[in-house]
């Protein structure tokens, strides 16, 4: 079946099973991603997708599924399945859906991608990175063309049908200067067209914005000077606790030189596809590397072997996933 076959058959047979009203979106997909590794090109790759999300009500009482499969045997199982949902939920008098309006068709974006644009443009950005910030490296940097098709119809003669094709870009990258060395950053954007070039104007504009920064000897005097005051606070803080908590005694001191701290407790707050971050006691500073992400889920406390490195505001590195423990539930925020 085409694209609105699939809508269109899906509302006949929402109606025929008995639905007082119903609406109907099939959508597919097809994402062109070009990957780039520590400053190499690693990855190019086609990812393609659909999904189908029905709605039904019944007796004023609604039920909704949305399934990846779009066979006939599959979509009339999922028109039997919402259709229990709905006669299982409760009623309620606002439930309703969009009145009949004319049949629309939108569309924005090219619907093929411009592949050897998308490798210039990755190849420019990786050549004026290099140039232009040379203490910077580049950890990971994602160029992608995304095209999607969408079909809404609904029991009311609804029909409208959406095509779009984007690009998006993102990169996480880190600086090191001598001992100094920042956390991860990221920046990206998405855009409609990718047919233009880095020039001088762009650069000299997105530095007077403050979108395109370097720092000078003043300004990391004065960040340094900041962070010794709010060390020293956080230290008489510290020693003030000291004779009602003597539990201070047992974190005051960190071992460096790969030490290796084992079995910590750590909340996994952030997963991405090549890394993630974990928190300890509520603060997030773990980094967590790809080698070890089949092994934890976001939000699991997971027990970790861990190292410590003193230049990073992301100072502690898993290197290992011990066995799964029970660890007792953490309050992390509370509601009154």
């Amino acid at each position: 079946m085409q694209n609105q076959d699939i809508s269109d058959y899906c509302i006949e047979q929402l109606l025929k099973a008995g639905a007082d009203k119903a609406q109907c979106i099939y959508s597919s997909g097809e994402k062109k991603e070009l990957n780039v590794d520590a400053g190499e090109f690693s990855l190019f790759r086609t990812n393609a997708n659909h999904g189908i999300s029905m709605m039904v009500i019944k007796d004023q009482k609604k039920g909704s599924l949305s399934i990846n499969k779009i066979g006939k045997d599959d979509i009339d199982e999922a028109i039997t399945t919402v259709l229990n949902m709905a006669k299982s939920s409760m009623a309620d008098d606002a439930y309703d859906i969009s009145e009949f309006q004319k049949a629309e068709s939108f569309s924005k974006g090219d619907a093929e991608p411009a592949l050897d644009m998308m490798y210039d443009r990755m190849e420019e950005f990786m050549e004026y990175s290099a140039d232009t910030f040379p203490i910077t490296i580049i950890e990971q940097a994602i160029l992608d063309f995304t095209a999607g098709n969408s079909c809404y119809r609904n029991s009311n003669g609804v029909s409208y049908n959406e095509k779009e094709g984007s690009y998006s870009f993102s990169a996480m990258f880190t600086s090191k200067d001598g001992k100094d060395t920042s956390s991860f950053n990221s920046a990206g954007f998405s855009s409609l067209d990718i047919n233009y070039s880095i020039n001088k104007e762009d650069i000299e504009l997105a530095q007077e914005v403050g979108l395109l920064n370097q720092t000078d000897d003043f300004e990391n005097m004065i960040t340094k000077e900041e962070e010794y005051f709010e060390d020293l606070d956080q230290f008489i803080y510290e020693l003030e606790d000291l004779s009602q908590n003597s539990h201070w005694f047992e974190c005051e001191g960190i071992y460096t030189n790969n030490y290796v701290y084992k079995d910590v407790p750590v909340r996994v707050n952030i997963k991405k596809p090549n890394y993630a971050f974990g928190g300890i006691d509520g603060v997030n500073n773990v980094y967590i590397p790809k080698s070890l992400l089949d092994k934890i889920t976001t939000n699991e406390i997971a027990s970790m072997d861990l190292i410590y490195k003193e230049y990073d505001n992301n100072c502690w590195k898993a290197i290992r996933i011990n066995d799964k423990k029970n660890y007792e539930p953490v309050l992390v925020n509370e509601l009154i």
